[in-house]
């Protein structure tokens, strides 16, 4: 599981967050959580940030997300 607090950013190494697994976040949950690919701006890691919305997202059997309060 994936803790995120709101609109705090949490950064992912590429190994621990799949293609498939963004692409769900981004297509489906795109207004809760912001999705930006790895990149040299980032590290090349995943960054990750929700955007006020309290829950929780599955994305596969392995990963989910807990979208937390401040």
């Amino acid at each position: 599981m994936i803790a995120l607090t709101e609109y705090e950013t949490v950064y992912l190494e590429r190994a621990e967050f799949t293609d498939a697994d963004a692409q769900i976040l981004w297509r489906r949950y795109g207004q809760q959580v912001v999705v930006e690919p790895p990149s040299f701006k980032n590290g090349q890691r995943w960054q990750l940030t929700a955007q006020g919305w309290v829950g929780f997202i599955a994305l596969s059997h392995a990963v989910g997300l807990a979208l937390l309060p401040k």
